[in-house]
This record gives structure tokens, sequence and C-alpha cells, in this order.
């Protein structure tokens, strides 16, 4: 069902954003197929993005963050949730204060 005469409702795209925990805890996955049920509601999100319905979650997601095919894999054959680590011997710092050191875990 569409809330408005969105000219895209109803088209189906698939979210290529990264990972992001929503408002209620469950997570929408880089790759995840949605349908566009009308133009985002966020003022953030206005004549940006649309409002999309992943499963049972309404989400206003911005346009750059969709795409009419699934993303492309990661590097390395990775996914998205992969534990990874660490493993260059060089100490590296970011100007922020995190840093990366050999073993951590990602």
């Amino acid at each position: 069902y569409c809330a408005s005469a969105c000219s895209w409702c109803g088209h189906e795209f698939y979210f290529n954003g990264t990972e992001v925990v929503l408002d209620d805890g469950s997570p929408l996955l880089r790759g995840e197929r949605g349908k566009v049920v009308g133009p985002a509601s966020s003022s953030s999100h206005f004549r940006k993005g649309l409002r999309m319905r992943f499963g049972a979650r309404h989400v206003d997601v911005l346009l750059e963050q969709l795409g009419d095919r699934p993303p492309l894999p990661l590097p390395g054959g990775f996914a998205p949730g992969d534990i990874v680590y660490y493993t260059s011997t060089y100490y590296q710092a970011f100007s922020n204060g995190d840093r990366l050191m050999f073993g951590e875990r990602g």
C-alpha cells in the first residue's frame, strides 16, 4: 500500500548503504530489498529520500543509498557482518584518537 501519490510507490530497491541500527534496535543490512511506500517523511530526508518498507519496518532512506540491483560484493569475499582481524604489523592511529593494533577484532 502506498501512503501517497508518489510516482515511485510500489517500486523495489536495494539498500546499498552501510548497515544502520534502527530505532527498534534491528539492523538494516546492506543488500536488503525494500518497497517504496512514499516520499521520505523526516525533515533530514525531505526531497532527498524515500519512505521504504523492509519487511514490517518503515524507514526513510536517502536516494544515494538505494539501487535497482544488489550491491557488489565486498573485496576479498567478505560480507557485511563478517568478523575480521587487523593483521598488519603496523600500529595505525587516527586523528580522532582511534587506533588499530595487530589482532584487533572488527
